[in-house]
Formats: C-alpha cells, structure tokens, sequence
C-alpha cells in the first residue's frame, strides 16, 4: 500500500474541502493510504513532527498548488513554509540520487507552482470540468502507469 501526503495551504473553507474530496477519493483505494491532517492531526499531536513525517516517510508528496500555496511556499510562511523547508531537501536528494522525485505538483490555481517544482510536471486540477479527467491522471501517476507502455521488439531475421 502507498502512502501518500497532502500537502496544501487553509486558503478558505471552499478549499479545504476541495482537498478532503481529493484526500477523500484516494483513501476509498485500497492501494493507497492518505496521510493528511484531517483525519490524521489535532491539538495532541506534535504538527512540526507531523509534517516532517509526511515528507520523508511517505511515498508521495501531493503538492496543492494555490497562489496562496505559493506565495506561502516561496516566503516559507507558516506550516507551508515548514513542509516547503523539508519538501526541498527531500526533493534534492532524491533529483540527485534516484533522478527522480515523489513530489507531485497538483495545480489548482493556474501559474501557481513553488518555484522548486517549476521543472516539473504538474497534474492540471485548475478546470473543475475537467476534474474526473485530471484525477485519472493523478490515479495512474500514484499507480506508476502514467507512461505508455514500450512496444515489444519485433524479430529481426
């Protein structure tokens, strides 16, 4: 089972219960498991503990990509700014030595990437629309079968 952390700002209550539709959806698959403070975090709990757990101890990093988010995120501003902290330490070490990153850029809010995402791809959440759409995507991404598969080689004779 993949454990997977969401990381987003309080924007509003709109928002918030945005992000518990997402957190909502992935935790009814029985493939994964959501790490995010609604169901997992309350005053007993150390939040900076938290935070940094579900960076480095989860096997992705969904990124809820707001123009709060990011300004947030870029300033390193409250809780946003902690998880942005450890987020990019986490994201260069795995750059550097898997080639590769668990964090996942959600954008919600167009032109609103952290600037340590911004050579990444981002799964495109910003036309509600097109959410079932969008959630596919993110459903192959966190299942590693986003790529095509490769074509089998033909026999040469």
């Amino acid at each position: 089972m993949k454990k997977i952390f969401i990381s987003y700002s309080w924007d509003n209550e709109s928002h918030k219960s945005w992000v518990k539709g997402i957190a909502d959806q992935l935790e009814t698959n029985p493939n994964f498991h959501v790490v995010w403070d609604g169901y997992d975090l309350d005053a007993s709990i150390d939040k900076n503990f938290y935070m940094e757990k579900g960076i480095y101890d989860t096997d992705y990093v969904l990124v809820i990509s707001t123009k709060e988010y990011q300004k947030k995120a870029n300033s390193r501003n409250g809780g946003v700014g902690i998880e942005t902290i450890l987020a990019t330490a986490k994201h260069f070490e795995s750059i550097t030595t898997e080639k590769k990153t668990k964090f996942i850029n959600i954008l919600k809010d167009k032109d609103s990437t952290p600037n340590y995402l911004k050579g990444h791809f981002y799964i495109d959440f910003t036309d509600q629309m097109k959410f079932t759409e969008s959630m596919h995507k993110l459903l192959n991404e966190l299942s590693d079968t986003s790529l095509h598969p490769r074509p089998a080689k033909k026999k040469v004779n």
